[in-house]
């Protein structure tokens, strides 16, 4: 039996600033190698674009407004994540 050591299936990934650039391709490679990947953008329409790139390319993930400078927004964040059902 073979195992693919670079699958993240089952895991979930944050990366903040994925709606372009490094993060963007970051965000990719999570989603490709199996994770659920929270991308973050500082506006609706950066959050839309990283939703609507997972589901183009038929992978698992979303994107979120975040103000990664705002640490309440921060901590709601992760609070808001930990009580949903990934």
């Amino acid at each position: 039996m073979s195992t693919d050591l670079n699958r993240l299936d089952n895991e979930i990934t944050l990366i903040t600033g994925a709606s372009r650039g490094i993060g963007a391709g970051i965000a990719k490679l999570f989603a490709e190698s199996g994770s659920y990947v929270i991308g973050t953008a500082t506006t609706k329409e950066g959050a839309e674009s990283i939703s609507h790139r997972f589901n183009q390319d038929s992978t698992k993930g979303e994107g979120i407004v975040l103000d990664v400078s705002n640490s309440e927004d921060v901590h709601k964040m992760i609070k808001d994540l930990k009580e949903r059902d990934l």
